[in-house]
C-alpha cells in the first residue's frame, strides 16, 4: 500500500488537529502506542504535539493509524517535508528542557509517560523569535 507523504503545513496541521483528539478518545492504536513515539513535534499556534509518523502521513487520523511492520510508512520518507517547518531542539539546553517539559504535562494529562529519551522538534519560526 502506497501511502501519501503531506506536501504542505496545512496537511500537517491537519494532521496535528486530528493526533489532538487523543486527549479524548484513548481507544485507539496511536493512544497505546504512545510511549513508543520518539520524535515529537510542537505546533506554536495551538501549543500541541504530535509524534512524526502520525503527521508525516496525508490524511492521518486516530482512526486509521496503524503503525504495522511493512505498512510502508517510514519516518524517515516523511523528514524532508518536515525539516522544512521544524528544527529539531538541542537535547539538555534550556530550550529542549522547556518543551520536554510541556511534553511530559500532556502525556501526564492523558495517562501516558514519555519514552526514556524522545527528540523535539518545533517550528522554524519560533527559533526566530526565542
Amino acid at each position: 500500500m502506497v501511502h501519501e507523504i503531506v506536501k504542505s503545513l496545512d496537511d500537517i496541521i491537519d494532521n496535528f488537529h486530528e493526533f489532538d483528539k487523543i486527549r479524548e478518545k484513548h481507544n485507539n492504536v496511536a493512544y497505546e502506542r504512545f510511549k513508543l513515539f520518539h520524535h515529537w513535534y510542537h505546533l506554536r499556534e495551538e501549543n500541541i504535539f504530535a509524534p512524526s509518523k502520525f503527521i508525516g502521513y496525508k490524511g492521518t487520523t486516530l482512526e486509521n493509524y496503524c503503525p504495522k511492520t511493512g505498512d510502508g510508512k517510514d519516518g524517515r520518507k516523511t523528514e524532508k517535508i518536515l525539516k522544512k517547518y521544524f528544527i529539531e531542539i538541542e537535547i539538555n539546553t534550556p530550550k529542549y528542557n522547556l518543551f520536554y517539559k510541556k511534553l511530559e504535562k500532556f502525556a501526564s494529562d492523558i495517562d501516558k509517560e514519555l519514552r526514556v529519551q524522545v527528540f523535539i522538534h518545533i517550528q522554524k519560526t519560533v527559533i526566530a523569535h526565542a
